[in-house]
C-alpha cells in the first residue's frame, strides 16, 4: 500500500468514488462525472494536504484538508452556476434545499469553527480488497503531515444523517464542536 499526494490527474478517480459511495441523496452526488472532476480539481487547490492511497497503481481512497476548501467550493460554483442550476432542476427536490441553503448564507447564520483547517473530503472505494481500514490509514497519515507543519487540530462538518460517518469519526476520538441546523461539527486536537 502506498500513500501519495493527490494530484490533478487523480481526480478522475475522485469522481468515480464518488458516484460509487456518496448517499444519493447528497447534492453532490447528482452531478455528471465530469462536472465532478472539475469539483475535485477546484477542490484541490483549496486543500493542499491531499493524499490518494493505492495498491499497484489502483487508487482507492482519497483525503481532502486544507485552510481553503471554501474558497475553492466558492470558485467551483461561480464557475458552474448555471451547469449547476440545471442539476438543481433536473433534481427538484433540492429547489427547496438550496433555496434554504442561500437565505441561510445571505443572513449569515452558518457556523463558523474555531478550527481553521478543514477535513473537505474522505473517500474510500469499500469494494476494493484493501479498502478495510483506508479511512483511519490516510487521515492518520494526514494528520503526520499537519502536525509537521504545526498544525494542532482540524475540523469538519457532516450532516446528522450520515451515521456510518458519525460513527467512524466517534471512533478516531473526534468530538462535537456544534451542532447546527441538520450538521454536526467536529474537531480533533493532533
Amino acid at each position: 500500500m502506498i500513500i501519495r499526494e493527490l494530484t490533478e490527474n487523480d481526480c478522475s478517480k475522485c469522481a468515480e468514488m464518488h458516484i460509487k459511495t456518496y448517499p444519493k441523496y447528497l447534492f453532490t452526488s447528482k452531478f455528471p462525472k465530469k462536472m465532478l472532476e472539475n469539483f475535485y480539481k477546484n477542490l484541490l487547490f483549496g486543500n493542499r494536504f491531499s493524499y490518494v492511497i493505492e495498491v499497484d497503481n489502483e487508487i482507492f481512497g482519497a483525503v481532502m484538508i486544507g485552510e481553503n476548501s471554501n474558497a475553492a467550493r466558492n470558485i467551483f460554483i461561480k464557475s458552474n452556476f448555471l451547469s449547476l442550476l440545471v442539476v438543481i432542476f433536473r433534481n427538484p427536490q433540492f429547489i427547496l434545499l438550496k433555496s434554504f441553503d442561500l437565505i441561510r448564507n445571505v443572513i449569515n447564520k452558518n457556523f463558523d469553527s474555531k478550527h481553521q483547517v478543514r477535513l473537505t473530503n474522505i473517500l474510500v472505494d469499500s469494494s476494493h480488497n484493501k479498502s478495510k481500514g483506508a479511512s483511519e490509514i490516510l487521515l492518520n497519515h494526514a494528520f503526520a503531515e499537519l502536525k509537521k507543519e504545526n498544525i494542532t487540530s482540524l475540523g469538519w462538518s457532516v450532516r446528522s444523517s450520515n451515521v456510518k460517518a458519525i460513527n467512524f469519526y466517534i471512533k478516531i476520538n473526534a468530538k462535537v464542536e456544534k451542532i447546527v441546523n441538520n450538521s454536526l461539527y467536529f474537531y480533533k486536537i493532533l
